[in-house]
């Protein structure tokens, strides 16, 4: 049984090394995630809701950053 799967796994690999399979897993989660965030109706679900929440967050960030930058103050 072992062996069998062993097998299988190395046919699905299809010749892949374990980084290459490894971004390729990764790249499917950032694009499942990025469905989940809502697309056109914006009504995050589940991992989606909490990248959307974790960007709008980052934006607000930033824009506190680019007014502090332009009146002169720095920001950490």
């Amino acid at each position: 049984l072992i062996e069998t799967i062993a097998e299988q796994s190395d046919d699905q690999a299809a010749g892949l090394s374990i980084r290459e399979l490894e971004s390729i897993r990764d790249d499917n989660l950032i694009a499942i995630m990025q469905a989940l965030e809502g697309g056109a109706t914006k009504n995050g679900w589940g991992a989606g809701e909490s990248l959307a929440e974790f960007r709008k967050a980052m934006r607000a960030k930033m824009q506190s950053k680019i007014q502090a930058n332009a009146q002169g103050r720095k920001t950490p």
